[in-house]
């Protein structure tokens, strides 16, 4: 399978426009019109989705508010309840309301005082990646376990748009068949590597003390936990689940069927209409609005479909 033919770019402003009819809609009806599924519409927000406390949409993704996970007292409490990452990450959505701006879900690790954080939109890019790898004639993710017992593996995961494999080394991955899985999965975190996502923060800097998720890590991820819960007989505890058909279908809608339209400031007092794709930042908030309104079963719980098997890819 060519790469390039699977990571198709969103639609260009002309093409997402085409012949169809625009309609205007406010933040809290882009879920609506999603289900609208009204293919002679492309659909309009003609107001800034950023916070306006917020300079950019960059200060956005760094500085904006996260959506927590509660962290256990103890590893011991971990092992009492059981507790897996679906169950914290469904009482997080409970809480918050359909229009609530968040950046990305954080979790704070065991082992050190880094915190951990993942975009939506990083979780489903992830996802797409290991769908074209489990979609290609050969095997393009490759792991090794180097401790013998899971916690350790070197990955290469491809990359998307340049003809290069990153390489980077997986830590802390839980052994299925021992009973720190429980806990095990907050204290995940990898080796850097030269992504762009990986590499810097706003001002330029390496991300420190934060331990951000790109999506070469998350496919990187459940290459590895495929590989090993095979092998080892159990299944390995990531920090998230599988996205829905439906919530990658909605990821897709907004990439190929919604614009922002701004006022801009011209010469001589003279303003314009601007219309613009959506961001990365922008595209994190609607992401989580769909998750507040559809809650978390119909956003992240797998209905037995396998997620490289999707039709929407």
């Amino acid at each position: 399978m060519d790469i390039s033919e699977f990571f198709q770019k969103p639609g260009t402003i002309r093409e997402i426009i085409g012949d169809r009819n625009a309609e205007y809609v406010n933040l809290s009806e882009v879920v609506e019109s999603f289900f609208e599924n009204d293919s002679d519409k492309f659909y309009v927000v003609n107001d800034s989705i950023i916070p306006k406390n917020y300079k950019s949409s960059k200060h956005f993704s760094k500085r904006g508010p996260e959506l927590s996970l509660k962290k256990p007292r103890s590893k011991a409490e971990c092992l009492e309840s059981k507790l897996t990452p679906n169950i914290l990450w469904e009482n997080a959505y409970d809480y918050i309301q359909s229009l609530d701006f968040n950046s990305g879900v954080v979790w704070n690790s065991f082992i050190d005082n880094n915190k951990r954080k993942l975009s939506l939109n990083n979780l489903i890019k992830g996802y797409q990646l290991f769908s074209f790898a489990e979609n290609s004639d050969e095997s393009c993710i490759k792991t090794i376990d180097y401790s013998g017992a899971c916690g350790t593996h070197m990955v290469e995961v491809p990359s998307k748009s340049e003809e290069k494999d990153y390489s980077f080394r997986l830590e802390n991955i839980s052994n299925p068949n021992s009973d720190s899985k429980f806990s095990d999965w907050f204290n995940i975190s990898f080796s850097n590597h030269d992504c762009k996502d990986n590499l810097y923060n706003i001002h330029g800097k390496r991300n420190y003390p934060d331990i951000n998720f790109c999506p070469h890590v998350v496919a990187g991820l459940i290459k590895t936990a495929q590989i090993e819960t095979k092998k080892q007989g159990s299944r390995v505890i990531l920090p998230f689940d599988a996205p829905t058909e439906e919530f990658v279908s909605y990821w897709k809608f907004l990439q190929d069927s919604l614009l922002l339209e701004s006022v801009e400031e011209g010469n001589r007092g003279l303003n314009s209409l601007r219309r613009s794709l959506l961001n990365s930042s922008e595209t994190e908030i609607c992401l989580h609005n769909f998750v507040a309104k559809r809650g978390y079963n119909n956003s992240f719980k797998s209905s037995g479909k396998n997620v490289q098997d999707y039709d929407c890819w």
